[in-house]
């Protein structure tokens, strides 16, 4: 809902939400053929207008094909090009992505399903756990993840414990210049985890 994106800018943190093609616009629902889309445009139109709008960051998750330019024009429009990065789209789709936005607004995926696909062009990886923690401090000395921004789905989306993950997470990063992203329904729960101490 447009309140919870507003709860969220209120926090000072980003948004993760789904876009699919709707009647003649772009619109932010997750399920397809579901009634009560809310036109995009009109989203981001009242979010632009938040004092924290350019303080967090924006995964747009693509969900159905075709939107590569429907996306690459909100991008612009809003001014999200250094705060904002498509993925989760098709194989097929992310391939037209990359020729219509640079990589610092694409993310390709990793998962324990799948290993990252156009990763020389995409700023971004996306990194999920879906039916098991995967991911390990080694899995992050991969040579090829150099450079790249990961931004990491907290274990509680998928209904575990978001310890051993977040535990990872502070050992490597709390320490570091490098930064990384992590998507979570528990946002109080996670900024006193990761900055109580700062």
């Amino acid at each position: 809902t447009l309140s919870a994106f507003k709860k969220a800018l209120d926090h000072g943190v980003g948004i993760e939400t789904d876009f699919r093609d709707g009647k003649n616009e772009l619109e932010i629902k997750h399920n397809p053929y579901q009634k009560g889309g809310m036109s995009a445009d009109h989203v981001f139109q009242e979010l632009s207008l938040h004092p924290n709008f350019r303080k967090g960051w924006f995964a747009l998750n693509v969900k159905s094909d075709g939107l590569q330019e429907e996306m690459a024009t909100l991008i612009k429009k809003y001014k999200l090009q250094n705060n904002s990065f498509v993925f989760d789209m098709s194989g097929p789709s992310h391939y037209l992505f990359v020729r219509v936005l640079p990589p610092q607004n694409i993310a390709t995926r990793w998962s324990d399903f799948e290993m990252p696909i156009l990763l020389e062009k995409s700023n971004y990886v996306w990194v999920d756990q879906m039916d098991k923690e995967w991911f390990s401090e080694g899995s992050m000395r991969n040579p090829k993840m150099h450079g790249k921004t990961l931004c990491f789905v907290s274990s509680e989306i998928h209904g575990r414990d978001p310890n051993y993950l977040w535990n990872i997470l502070n050992r490597r990063f709390s320490k570091s210049s490098e930064k990384a992203l992590l998507c979570t329904d528990w946002i109080e729960n996670a900024q006193e985890y990761f900055f109580s101490s700062l």
